[in-house]
């Protein structure tokens, strides 16, 4: 399984004109029930049997890019009157795989089984304001929760 997850994601859209006291963009996870976590998981199970031979082969793998983004994207306007901005992302994942391989022959037959399980899953989580033309994002980028 290769997945693109993003579970939090806001944004005040480029182009945008904003006239506020203070602004707050927040890409948070949602809370159900007190569980804050995105799981994802794989599962791969495969059998063979046969007469004189049984061979099988299992592989679960969940590649997983866990992305929450707030930010105030390239040409929006954004005037407070005296309040403050405030930008916060959080990201929390779990990952979970699974792999079972099982063969089966009769009468002292030869029998091979493999199995292997991998996940990869970095969570990001990033905010940024977008700058006048010519000039770089500035963003704060780091591990879930530091930003």
């Amino acid at each position: 399984m290769v997945t693109d997850f993003t579970p939090a994601r806001a944004a005040i859209a480029s182009g945008a004109v904003v006239n506020a006291q203070w602004l707050t963009v927040e890409a948070l996870m949602s809370d159900d029930d007190g569980d804050v976590t995105g799981t994802i998981a794989s599962e791969a199970i495969s059998g063979a049997s046969g007469g004189k031979v049984g061979i099988a082969g299992s592989l679960a793998l969940n590649v997983v890019d866990h992305k929450s983004l707030a930010e105030v994207r390239g040409n929006a306007v954004v005037t407070l009157a005296g309040g403050d901005v405030r930008l916060a992302a959080e990201g929390n994942s779990a990952s979970t795989v699974d792999a079972v391989a099982l063969a089966s022959s009769s009468g002292g037959a030869k029998t091979a089984a493999a199995s292997n399980e991998a996940a990869v899953a970095p969570v990001t989580a990033q905010t940024g304001i977008g700058t006048a033309p010519g000039k770089s994002p500035r963003r704060s980028r780091g591990p879930a929760g530091t930003t």
